[in-house]
């Protein structure tokens, strides 16, 4: 998958609790493809 941001906060993370079923700090935000190819025809001047 191309495209989307990762945020990792590190206020507040405790190690101890977190896991691979229930991370903290981190949230993927993904963008869907129908998006990028809208960006790229915005961007190549055909809108």
């Amino acid at each position: 998958m191309i495209g989307g941001a990762i945020y990792v906060f590190l206020r507040g993370v405790r190690a101890d609790a977190t896991t691979p079923d229930h991370p903290q700090g981190i949230v993927f935000d993904p963008v869907s493809p129908a998006v990028i190819r809208r960006l790229d025809q915005l961007f190549a001047g055909e809108c």
